[in-house]
């Protein structure tokens, strides 16, 4: 499985220490699914709704998805990382695309740190 370990800007308070290091881990299909089954409901009708939603589900996927390093017994919730600040925002969505890559260069063989693949013919 792959997963690494980032740090978040600001952090999220628990029993009196602020954790800011993270593991993620690649998504499965399961987290999709809890992630959907999980996150409230959008007023359809609200102007920005797609985006919402689609930011709300997210940050739900991205709690299956992760455990703080500091405290491995804490389970995430998507509540929780919605609280977060917008700078922790930002780390936890580039973590999520971080380990994506990762696997994705995996699965084709390429390091994944070099991630450009061969242009294609078509």
């Amino acid at each position: 499985m792959i997963a690494s370990e980032y740090d978040l800007a600001v952090g999220f308070e628990h029993n009196g220490q602020v954790l800011t290091r993270f593991a993620m881990r690649a998504a499965t299909v399961a987290d999709s699914i809890a992630a959907i089954s999980k996150a409230p409901d959008v007023d359809e009708d609200a102007v920005g709704a797609s985006v919402q939603n689609n930011l709300t589900v997210r940050f739900y996927k991205a709690a299956e998805q992760m455990q703080f390093v500091e405290a491995p017994e804490l389970a995430v919730t998507g509540e929780m990382l919605l609280s977060l600040a917008d700078e922790d925002a930002d780390v936890i969505i580039a973590a999520q695309d971080d380990v994506a890559k990762k696997r994705k260069a995996a699965l084709s063989g390429l390091n994944p740190t070099t991630t450009s693949l061969p242009a294609s013919d078509s």
